[in-house]
């Protein structure tokens, strides 16, 4: 079976010499002519969810093929690859098939999404709170269906939403 991934490819804060991209791959699991459209749709749901978290300008996507989605400038400053999302998650999946263990079972796994938007932290936190309704919840709401376990291939759990890289 293939490793399929899902990339977003994100823009950070400056101006066309010194800007940087950075890119945040999702495992979406086994892609197919049967289910490309549901995934498809899937993904765009994550895209839409990452970007109300982000301060970057999402530049591109890939699923299969690499899709321009905008060649806007970048205005906020705070727009940098170095601060980051950290979402942390948990594979929930105690079995692969019947009687067949996960060797991942309750494994901890975490994707990184650059250009962070720390207006999205909780007060005095570096934790952002997604059980509360917002675009936070949102994100964690497309995410979990479409982000695949690395062991078990199975939705996942997430536990975690915390920021890391640079403070402004």
């Amino acid at each position: 079976m293939p490793l399929n991934t899902a990339t977003l490819s994100i823009m950070e804060y400056g101006d066309r010499e010194t800007a940087k991209m950075s890119s945040v791959t999702f495992n979406p699991g086994g892609i197919t002519d049967i289910n490309y459209a549901a995934k498809a749709n899937a993904f765009d749901a994550l895209k839409t969810a990452t970007a109300a978290i982000i301060l970057g300008e999402i530049r591109q996507t890939a699923l299969a093929s690499v899709t321009p989605q905008s060649n806007a400038e970048v205005t906020d400053k705070n727009a940098q690859r170095e601060t980051k999302w950290l979402v942390s998650y948990r594979d929930d999946q105690a079995e692969l098939a019947a009687g067949v263990p996960n060797p991942g079972y309750l494994n901890n796994y975490w994707v990184t999404i650059p250009t962070a938007d720390r207006s999205q932290l909780a007060t005095g936190k570096e934790t952002a709170d997604f059980v509360a309704a917002g675009v936070m919840k949102d994100f964690v709401d497309a995410f979990e269906p479409f982000h695949e376990s690395p062991t078990s291939g199975a939705d996942n759990h997430v536990t975690e939403i915390r920021h890391v890289g640079r403070s402004y």
